[in-house]
């Protein structure tokens, strides 16, 4: 059986808010048990961990803590958002989008992976565009359905149409690929979350067709999402600056933004700065190339 787990990873040095939460109700012991859930989940499934009763006890055994001390601060770390709630009242595994985000970016060189879709919060195949993506159940997202059965299809097809390829591969070149279209579906919902001038569509052709296009290939759509992230956490970009500024998708991935946004350019400890009013100053606005009058 092909290996799942990865045998290491990543821990901020600076950990963000429910995590000191979780240290702060329940001391060092608080942090042990998230830590070694994440060793678990990382190193077993990678992605998810069940948690039954029985799995419950056997690991607070495994750490030297009675069963309802482990079952209290899991309980607290489900409630802070550290796990996702919907899927450990569904199907009784913890998991997260950032848990399987690092895991999915972690595995992306291998050739065959199998995942459950039915835990899945990420669309795998923007972080493992190249590998075979065997599901254990139904197709994994339908506009990127059971990758290895469409390169059977893709190569049955190659074989009987091989004098037509050369006349067609002007058209294949411009047809957007399954995974072309999940990327920026991926972006545009990521957007659309924010609450933030949600877009409706990317045409075809379009100048915001272009540069969605542009950022994609140039930073990948891992970094992108990072990047709405920042978006997400910036007062100044969310209108509490002294302009009133707010952000827009097209404004985002304006090359010029989206670089200084990915870089943090815009973050509340960096940009708006506070005044002693409270208030967010004016970040520079001459560094501000795209910004609109």
């Amino acid at each position: 059986m092909a290996k799942s787990g990865i045998d290491y990873f990543p821990l901020d040095v600076i950990l963000d808010e429910k995590f000191e939460l979780i240290e702060a109700e329940y001391g060092l012991t608080g942090f042990g048990v998230i830590v070694r859930l994440l060793q678990e989940i990382y190193g077993k499934a990678g992605y998810y961990i069940e948690w039954t009763t029985e799995v419950a006890l056997l690991f607070a055994r495994k750490v030297g803590l009675g069963g309802n001390v482990v079952s209290e601060i899991v309980e607290a770390s489900i409630r802070r958002g550290m796990f996702d709630r919907e899927k450990y009242d569904k199907y009784h595994v913890l998991t997260s989008r950032g848990i399987q985000k690092r895991y999915f970016e972690a595995v992306n060189r291998r050739k065959v992976l199998e995942v459950d879709e039915n835990i899945l919060l990420v669309n795998v195949a923007l972080f493992c565009p190249n590998v075979d993506i065997r599901a254990k159940n139904v197709n994994i997202f339908s506009e990127n359905a059971n990758i290895s059965k469409q390169s059977k299809v893709e190569e049955s097809r190659v074989e009987q149409s091989k004098g037509k390829e050369s006349n067609s591969s002007s058209n294949d070149d411009v047809r957007p690929s399954a995974a072309g279209r999940g990327a920026e579906k991926a972006v545009v919902d990521a957007w659309n979350s924010l609450g933030l001038n949600p877009i409706r569509s990317v045409t075809p052709g379009s100048t915001r067709k272009q540069l969605l296009s542009g950022r994609i290939n140039q930073f990948g759509v891992p970094a992108i999402l990072e990047a709405i992230e920042n978006v997400r956490k910036s007062p100044f970009l969310n209108g509490q600056g002294n302009r009133g500024f707010t952000a827009t998708f097209d404004w985002f991935i304006k090359p010029s933004n989206f670089q200084k946004v990915l870089e943090g350019f815009y973050d509340k400890d960096r940009s708006p700065k506070k005044q002693e009013t409270g208030r967010f100053a004016t970040p520079d606005y001459d560094a501000m190339e795209d910004l609109p009058c």
